[in-house]
């Protein structure tokens, strides 16, 4: 089974996908985002994570072909069964999951703002503004529709939660 998560920054995808392969090695992690940041760190030099050029680089590219971050992770994960994409946040991303034809489980993390602020500030305590200031980006909307697929709804604010979620995945 496919699995892919969505949820705002510091929702906790990194969280759990790294809960899962504890749980069941066999998978491996894809993430649309490592590319835009392996280009930013190559091109731009950049030292710590710096979330607004990631997005201008993101969404530069995205205006040559608006699909180039989809198509680029489903070449990736199209002969693998046992993956996680731990960064779906954009519809088209979700549409090319969808029109793929694999088994995908979707899972939505939700989060409060109080505590995704409280998070990103410990995560990122010498640039937590920058992240901050980028909360209003298409990318930090969580509302992708998933065309009455069953989608994991889980309110990361709670990390028992998540993790009797984990344990509990037929997987």
């Amino acid at each position: 089974m496919k699995i892919a998560i969505c949820g705002k920054m510091c929702s906790g995808k990194t969280y759990i996908s790294k809960k899962i392969i504890d749980k069941h090695p066999r998978y491996n992690v894809y993430s649309y985002g490592n590319k835009v940041k392996d280009i930013a760190i190559d091109l731009f030099d950049m030292k710590t994570k710096d979330r607004s050029l990631i997005i201008l680089v993101a969404s530069k590219l995205r205006e040559i072909n608006p699909d180039v971050w989809s198509n680029y992770v489903l070449k990736q994960v199209k002969n693998h069964d046992n993956c996680i994409i731990d960064d779906l946040r954009f519809q088209n991303e979700l549409d090319g999951l969808l029109d793929d034809s694999s088994d995908w489980l979707f899972i939505k993390l939700n989060i409060s703002k109080k505590l995704q602020e409280e998070r990103i500030k410990n995560l990122y305590p010498n640039n937590y503004n920058d992240h901050i200031r980028n909360n209003d980006h298409v990318s930090e909307k969580n509302d992708l529709d998933f065309k009455d697929n069953k989608v994991l709804n889980i309110d990361c604010d709670n990390i028992k939660d998540i993790d009797n979620v984990i344990n509990n995945l037929q997987l």
